[in-house]
């Protein structure tokens, strides 16, 4: 993606990336469940629909619209929530699932770069005096769909795997995601690592959350209302996007004639 599409990374940015994330959870399911398209019906018209995003933003050379970003990062877990259920219906282990990913999340991302892609990757995210932004290049998008997978497997692990359910899960996995959090103001710290690592535990969090919202009977929003209700805060908070601070630069200074 264009960078001017790609929008900062601060904390408003991850307050919309949880929600838009607790949305693409349920509407994977209410994609397979409602629509009767099962846990792979819908992914190949999610796929072109993604393709499509990414076309369409390559094209747009006149605007800032960080809309284009935020479609892609909408369909992905839906995609990927769809993902991961199919593989665990299909008699994988969860435990043997969440190695496989984590293993193919690093290969994608950092050996799928040469070095000098690396290292601009590295920068973009810690470049002092602008605005983090992410390289959006193939190998960030195939790892945010394999990030995107990986975080519904490590949720429903906790939930159900290890029998601990939604709501323990999900607490466990916000308490995580408080500590990668608090980790971006230790100094010397991986940022694209801990980037990555903070995606994982916001796409797990959001689906046990989303489990919550959806069959906890304290709760009981349904598939359908919660499903709305993510949605529109998405819609909401994305209309809402606060106006970016310009880069501050060094003026320039002309020479003192002699």
């Amino acid at each position: 993606m264009q960078d001017r599409h790609v929008p900062a990374i601060g904390p408003y940015y991850w307050l919309v990336f949880a929600i838009a994330t607790i949305f693409g959870a349920n509407m994977g399911d209410l994609l397979s469940q409602y629509l009767g398209l099962g846990s792979v019906g819908g992914m190949p018209i999610l796929a072109v629909f993604l393709l499509v995003v990414l076309l369409l933003e390559r094209l747009d050379g006149g605007s800032d619209s960080k809309a284009w970003y935020w479609a892609a990062i909408v369909l992905i877990p839906i995609a990927a929530t769809n993902l991961g259920d199919f593989a665990v219906s299909h008699g994988y282990s969860r435990r043997w699932l969440l190695a496989g990913l984590a293993i193919l999340l690093v290969v994608t991302y950092f050996g799928g770069r040469s070095e000098s892609e690396h290292l601009l990757a590295m920068r973009l995210l810690t470049r002092p005096g602008a605005a983090a932004r992410p390289l959006t290049d193939a190998s960030y998008w195939i790892a945010m769909i394999v990030a995107s997978t990986l975080g519904p497997v490590l949720g429903d692990f906790g939930a159900y795997g290890l029998g601990l359910g939604p709501v323990e899960s999900a607490a466990i996995l916000l308490a995580l995601l408080a500590a990668a959090f608090a980790l971006y103001y230790v100094p010397n710290t991986n940022r694209q690592l801990l980037h990555w690592v903070t995606i994982v535990l916001i796409r797990g969090a959001g689906t046990s959350v989303a489990d919550v919202l959806v069959n906890d009977p304290r709760v009981d929003m349904g598939l359908l209302g919660s499903t709305a209700a993510a949605g529109a805060a998405t819609l909401v908070l994305l209309l809402l996007w606060p106006a970016e601070r310009p880069t501050r630069q060094t003026p320039r200074r002309d020479p003192v004639p002699r």
